[in-house]
C-alpha cells in the first residue's frame, strides 16, 4: 500500500514536466510542419507560374502530403522525439 502511495506521489510531481515537454514538441513539430507547406508552396507556385494544372501535374506528377513529409524529414523525427519524451 505504501509503494502504491509513493508511485502516485512521485507521477503527481513529474506530470508537469511531462505536459510541458509535451506541449513543447508539439508546438516544435507545428512550427516545423507549417515552415515546411510555406517554403513547398513558395516552390510551387514560382514552378506553376503560366502553365495549367495539366501541364504542371504531367510534368512534375501528383503532389501529396507524402511528398512534402518525404522532402522535410525533421518533421518525422520531431514527431518520434515527442513520443518517446512523454
Amino acid at each position: 500500500m505504501k509503494f502504491l502511495t509513493l508511485l502516485e506521489i512521485e507521477l503527481k510531481k513529474i506530470m508537469p514536466i511531462l505536459y510541458v515537454l509535451f506541449g513543447g514538441g508539439l508546438a516544435l513539430m507545428t512550427g516545423l510542419f507549417f515552415k515546411a507547406v510555406k517554403d513547398f508552396n513558395e516552390e510551387f507556385m514560382i514552378k506553376a507560374a503560366g502553365q495549367s494544372v495539366e501541364a504542371f501535374v504531367a510534368e512534375n506528377g501528383v503532389i501529396t502530403l507524402g511528398t512534402l513529409i518525404d522532402q522535410n524529414p525533421m518533421i518525422v523525427f520531431v514527431l518520434i522525439l515527442i513520443a518517446l519524451l512523454a
